[in-house]
């Protein structure tokens, strides 16, 4: 139970690096760079997934 803070935390700056990727994606005028940024946010996006995951499942499992 002591780790949900962390996992939160973890969660709460990936969703943060996601949004600031898609702003700089927004901002780039470089084809390769827009589509590096895009990629960026993605992956983090999954991150957001795979730790909201790991905190539903902690929920459950209490």
């Amino acid at each position: 139970m002591g780790v949900w803070p962390v996992v939160e935390s973890e969660r709460t700056y990936f969703m943060r690096r996601a949004a600031q990727e898609r702003s700089a994606a927004d901002r780039a005028s470089d084809g390769t760079a827009r589509r590096v940024h895009l990629e960026l946010e993605q992956r983090y996006r999954e991150r957001v997934g795979i730790v909201t995951s790991a905190m539903f499942n902690d929920r459950t499992a209490a």
